[in-house]
């Protein structure tokens, strides 16, 4: 974990209230893992307003650049998007503890929805290198938020589906699940907590790994305030620190957040 200044090369719009960021930053990208997340601060360098970081997870690392896919929800992601080229940023991290996949997992289904596909999208730049197959089934609310293939390895079979089918498959993202679970070996997924619930139960009866990225709100990231507890089978963890990556059969559905 580093506390580092990153500074910005691009931060360009890929959707409706959606932006990727792209950094220089060594310090962070030299340990940084699928999975893991930075915590940033929403304002200028020795500003304390406001007060606490957000959680942002790492959508690609490439060389000292690392890149953040982040929705503008409230102040401190509104002070992001109006950040440009030379702009400085307080970055925290990488942390978290990150996906770990099967040594026997050839074929990878990914399950994402929204701002869920990043730490997917960064676990696939890590195992196409490795011969893996990968199939990424994203969910979006309509067109205007899909993000863009260009944002993916093309070696990725990207499945877009919009809750009102204005895009790719109409439905929920679940819904074009259980037609990639025989090809699959194992599953990794990021999402809004009722598109977890879902998934668990689509695959309660399957013995296949499956391990998913948590998306809580949180304090200080370093496990420390304790603002970011999920109750599993292994008793109270914490997202920052003891996630955000889970086996998905540890969790207890309805400990997760609905909102």
């Amino acid at each position: 974990m580093e506390l580092a200044i990153g500074t910005v090369r691009a931060n360009q719009a890929v959707g409706e209230g959606l932006f990727v960021m792209s950094l220089d930053c060594h310090a962070i990208a030299r340990n940084a893992r699928a999975g893991q997340f930075v915590h940033v601060r929403c304002g200028p360098i020795g500003s304390s307003d406001p007060l606490l970081r957000r959680p942002i997870s790492l959508l690609r690392v490439a060389g000292e650049r690392i890149d953040l896919y982040y929705d503008v929800v409230g102040r401190g992601t509104r002070y992001l998007a109006g950040l440009g080229p030379g702009d400085s940023v307080d970055l925290l991290g990488p942390l978290g503890r990150p996906f770990a996949l099967s040594r026997a997992t050839r074929n990878l289904l990914l399950v994402g929805g929204g701002i869920g596909l990043a730490p997917l999208a960064m676990l696939a730049d890590e195992v196409l290198s490795r011969g893996i197959a990968v199939t990424l089934v994203a969910g979006f609310r309509t067109a205007a938020r899909v993000l863009a293939p260009e944002w993916l390895d093309p070696r990725i079979e990207y499945e877009v589906v919009t809750d009102d089918g204005s895009l790719g498959r109409p439905g929920r993202v679940t819904d074009a699940v259980p037609a990639y679970l025989p090809w699959a070996d194992e599953v990794a997924a990021c999402g809004p907590a009722p598109m977890l619930t879902a998934l668990g139960r689509l695959m309660q009866d399957s013995a296949k790994p499956a391990q998913v990225s948590l998306e809580e709100r949180m304090g200080c990231g370093m496990g420390v305030c304790l603002s970011c507890v999920v109750r599993t089978d292994a008793g109270v963890k914490r997202v920052c620190r003891d996630g955000p990556v889970f086996p998905l059969r540890a969790l207890r559905e309805v400990q997760w957040r609905q909102n």
